[in-house]
């Protein structure tokens, strides 16, 4: 019997490294929207995390040396990679969820809410305008080269919370950033559909002084068809100026690092 696994030996830091790679990696994918709105999920995204893994394989097994990690040590290895390949996540998809917030307000001020449509996995039901103007971010994410910045994230990590390191040491203010991550969410998605925001507010206020001048009439029945007349009207014309500002949304790949370094430094 041993002579049977000597030859598999000197593969096990490598089968160690994959493993600690793709925690990481995945853990990443499941909290990035991009994947799941493009529908890279079960097999394909197991297949494109081993993909863009593979760089990482030899700088783990040159990290973690020839020293024998045990069984608990592995496990705990593994949990802290996948806390990180979270943090990373969340920091890096802001502007997508932003995006989304942004839909559903809209839809949520002109009274669709109820109107949703299933993602390509048709486990969840998602907002219509939400899902548009993610789709519009990732489209942007892909055409600005934004990819190759979240691939420098990812490698930028790795030299933030090395591997060998069974807990990344957070700063105090860690959990404050990570908080105020959801502030910049809320913020940017306002900050997206405002113009739009305010337009179904003025419609709606049309309406409350023509059922206060004429209460026999009942013009709230019109009201969500003429909200989202409005809606269609205003998204075409400010459509070019909500792609303008969706694009320097986008800003926080080039800021992942600082961000990262300020949750957790060296």
């Amino acid at each position: 019997m041993a002579f049977i696994g000597d030859p598999f030996r000197p593969l096990a830091p490598y089968i160690l490294a994959t493993a600690l790679a793709l925690a990481r990696m995945l853990s990443m994918m499941l909290v990035f929207p991009v994947f799941d709105r493009l529908g890279v999920t079960g097999m394909i995204r197991n297949s494109v995390a081993i993909m863009l893994s593979i760089p990482f394989i030899p700088m783990i097994v040159a990290h973690l040396g020839s020293e024998k990690l045990s069984l608990g040590l592995t496990a705990a290895l593994l949990m802290k990679e996948v806390i990180v390949g979270l943090v990373v996540g969340v920091v890096l998809a802001v502007p997508l969820y932003a995006a989304e917030m942004a839909g559903d307000i809209v839809d949520l001020q002109r009274g669709s809410s109820s109107a949703s449509i299933s993602d390509p996995l048709g486990t969840i039901d998602a907002n219509i305008t939400g899902t548009l103007l993610a789709l519009v971010v990732i489209a942007l994410y892909f055409a600005s080269g934004c990819f190759d910045l979240t691939l420098r994230a990812i490698y930028d990590s790795y030299g933030i919370w090395p591997v060998r390191r069974l807990l990344p040491l957070f700063s105090p203010e860690a959990g404050g950033l990570l908080l105020s991550l959801l502030d910049s969410i809320v913020a940017t998605g306002l900050m997206l559909v405002g113009p739009i925001v305010v337009c179904l507010l003025l419609v709606d206020l049309l309406f409350a002084l023509i059922a206060r001048a004429a209460p026999s009439l009942q013009p709230f029945y019109l009201s969500m068809t003429v909200k989202n007349l409005v809606f269609s009207l205003v998204l075409v014309l400010y459509g070019v100026f909500l792609i303008g500002y969706m694009k320097n949304g986008l800003v926080v790949f080039l800021d992942a690092k600082p961000q990262l370094e300020a949750i957790a430094p060296h």
